[in-house]
């Protein structure tokens, strides 16, 4: 198994990111690798609020950062070193953005988020990550609670 040295999570405020997370500090305590927190906020969201009259965009995404340090620390508790942030955009888009800019060489997202009840079906954002994201990917279901013993890769010539 290859030396992992930067790791990127995107969290959504969901169960199965919730997961992702802790799977995520694990590996990267693991790795000793540097372990990035990424939330995205949508930009359509941003622009319908931006129409409102003393919005503030610097005030949303202060207050967006201390929701994903709250969440942080109410799924993993403090202290392991990770670097939060938001970016306005698309989630697929900025997350591969993010991986880039630090280099991961994994990225760590919760299977699904919250707009589906179906639990054996994958999330669009993390469907699109398995499938074109430039690095390895792991998804995260909601009812993963231990470290993973078995993984199981599907190869497809």
């Amino acid at each position: 198994m290859k030396n992992l040295k930067n790791i990127v999570v995107g969290i959504d405020f969901s169960d199965s990111s919730a997961r992702a997370l802790a799977e995520a500090t694990r590996i990267a305590n693991w790795n000793d690798a540097e372990l990035v927190c990424l939330h995205v906020f949508d930009q359509r969201i941003m622009s319908d609020l931006g129409h409102y009259r003393g919005f503030n965009r610097d005030a949303v995404l202060d207050a967006a950062m201390h929701r994903v340090e709250t969440f942080v620390a109410d799924s993993i508790g403090t202290g392991h070193g990770l670097r939060p942030r938001i970016a306005v955009g698309h989630p697929f888009k900025e997350l591969v953005r993010t991986v880039e800019d630090v280099r991961a060489d994994l990225l760590v997202v919760g299977s699904r988020g919250h707009q589906q009840n179906d639990p054996a079906k994958t999330g669009t954002v993390a469907t699109r990550c398995v499938r074109m994201a430039p690095v390895d990917v792991l998804l995260v279901r909601k009812e993963q609670e231990e470290p993973f013993r078995r993984i199981v890769a599907c190869i497809d010539f």
